[in-house]
């Protein structure tokens, strides 16, 4: 694993969650109150969660045989989605969170953080020393 490369991608990260809470935080705070706030928070960080371990996968499994990295990427994006579900199902039915704002919080976030990890995919495999694809 690459650290200066992983140091990046955590800066854009954090860079790309900064964002989302300065021009979304203030915004539902104002207009919906503090348990809206609360609930996107908790979407961001669940989605800022799913992000790290994208890379760590991505990282881990990007040198090894395209097989193996298809295998490993979209095995994990699976066990993630799943996981992803399981928690998003488990908060809305057992907490009294407010719905919209976590919903819409989560689905915004997910897409964001998705294109980051797409975005250092494409970046990591243009690199003059990756494994051709």
């Amino acid at each position: 694993m690459n650290n200066t490369e992983m140091t990046r991608f955590l800066k854009r990260t954090g860079l790309l969650l900064g964002l989302i809470l300065a021009l979304g935080g203030y915004p539902v705070y104002r207009w919906m109150g503090p348990q809206a706030l609360y609930a996107a928070l908790i979407a961001i960080s669940m989605t800022s969660l799913n992000a790290v371990v994208g890379y760590y996968y991505i990282d881990k499994y990007f040198s090894a045989s395209f097989n193996d990295f298809m295998k490993a990427v979209f095995g994990s994006m699976g066990i993630r989605l799943l996981v992803m579900a399981v928690v998003i199902v488990l908060i809305l039915a057992l907490t009294k969170i407010h719905q919209i704002s976590f919903t819409v919080s989560l689905f915004i976030s997910y897409i964001l953080f998705s294109v980051n990890e797409i975005i250092f995919i494409n970046k990591k495999a243009s690199k003059p020393d990756s494994p051709s694809r």
